[in-house]
């Protein structure tokens, strides 16, 4: 268990000094960071920074992740409002509208 603690926080710490060192300053003088900076400049691998960037890899997979456990969790049983629309009677429909 020591060792496991250890390793975390040596990787930790690696990943602090890799963050740090990879910032960038802009004109205006404000510091511009984060994970794809430490890719490109840290580490110097520009090429995964743009693949996790292109496939957008994060709050999409976290997104479809809490819609999945929503739909599982509160199974939807009626209709979607376009099928409602269509059914005789409807506000704005010609059925419910007698001339």
């Amino acid at each position: 268990m020591w060792r496991t603690g250890a390793f975390g926080i040596a990787t930790t710490y690696a990943e602090s000094v890799i963050a740090v060192k990879s910032r960038a300053k802009t004109e205006s003088g404000t510091m511009l960071a984060g994970a794809m900076y430490a890719l490109e400049r840290g580490l110097t691998m520009k090429w995964l920074a743009v693949l996790l960037a292109a496939f957008g890899i994060g709050n999409g997979v976290q997104a479809n992740a809490v819609a999945s456990l929503i739909n599982e969790t509160f199974p939807y049983r009626g209709q979607t409002a376009a099928e409602k629309s269509d059914e005789p009677g409807e506000r704005g429909s010609p059925s419910a509208n007698p001339s």
